[in-house]
């Protein structure tokens, strides 16, 4: 039965009382949405209720005084706080200090790795995670498309080779960062540089001649790529850096030419479907026209 208007002001207000009982207060958050947000912000409703509320209103639980209070009364209220709600709390633009210190006891891992990774994590939080000591979290970060600038130049200098693979791969950072990644020794993060849309021309033109076939292989994946250096990668002694040339959506119909003529059998197939694609694309667009 719906309510009547009178009858859900009346509720309301009982919602918003500090001195409504707790067990009222756990009614009202059941019957409503609207009611479950204004009890999540009453410090008279229980801490159970509080705490499950939390996880779909998460700002309301912070901005709820009894809830640092709670963490006054109780070292470990973290261990007794939902999975979700913690969750929740996590992707809000800032967390109190208090709050970050029990997140990061080691029992809390699996719940900063999942923040570190989620799409709608703040660059505040993200901020904050980059310090962690654990470098799965930290890696999380580098590969999260939220995360600025400035906390990807601070993570490629990471010790931890995956954190700076990470870092290479995002699409956030920016040339001077993958300059300075591409000159790292290690061939997973210079095929990440090499991947990614940003790089400058000149640093794929120095990929194409690191002496791992991956890094190569790499660079000629790249959408960006000029055709000076599919040419060069073309003549590549690798057959799977040559393939990877063929396969390359952008290349000149020059290039596919000879790849089509080559010696291995898998450049030569991808080499010749990738001029029917282009074939059919101008077919297309001649129509259209």
């Amino acid at each position: 039965m719906t309510p009547t208007n009178a009858e859900f002001w009346q509720w309301r207000q009982e919602a918003e009382n500090e001195n409504t009982s707790g067990d009222r207060l756990a009614e009202l958050a059941q019957i409503s949405n609207e009611l479950a947000r204004i009890v999540a912000k009453n410090p008279n409703a229980p801490t159970e209720v509080l705490l499950k509320l939390g996880a779909r209103f998460p700002q309301q639980l912070l901005d709820n005084p009894i809830f640092s209070l709670l963490f006054q009364e109780k070292q470990n209220l973290v261990d007794e706080i939902p999975f979700y709600t913690l969750y929740s709390l996590c992707t809000l633009e800032k967390i109190p200090v208090y709050l970050q210190e029990q997140l990061m006891q080691p029992q809390n891992l699996r719940l900063r790795e999942e923040v570190a990774w989620h799409w709608n994590t703040s660059a505040n939080i993200l901020e904050w995670l980059a310090l962690d000591n654990d470098a799965k979290v930290r890696w999380k970060v580098a590969w999260n498309r939220n995360t600025s600038a400035s906390i990807l130049e601070w993570l490629a200098l990471d010790n931890d080779v995956e954190v700076r693979e990470r870092v290479a791969k995002n699409s956030n950072t920016p040339a001077s960062i993958l300059e300075l990644l591409a000159k790292y020794n290690y061939a997973g993060v210079r095929g990440a540089v090499a991947h990614n849309s940003n790089i400058p021309a000149s640093i794929l033109e120095l990929l194409a001649k690191y002496n791992y076939a991956g890094v190569r292989g790499a660079v000629a994946h790249n959408s960006n790529i000029p055709a000076s250096i599919l040419e060069l990668l073309a003549k590549d002694n690798d057959a799977w850096v040559r393939g990877a040339v063929a396969r390359n959506s952008n290349i000149p119909a020059s290039i596919l030419e000879l790849l089509a003529k080559d010696i291995d059998a898998n450049v030569r197939w991808s080499a010749i479907d990738n001029l029917k694609t282009k074939e059919n694309s101008i077919d297309s667009n001649s129509l259209t026209s």
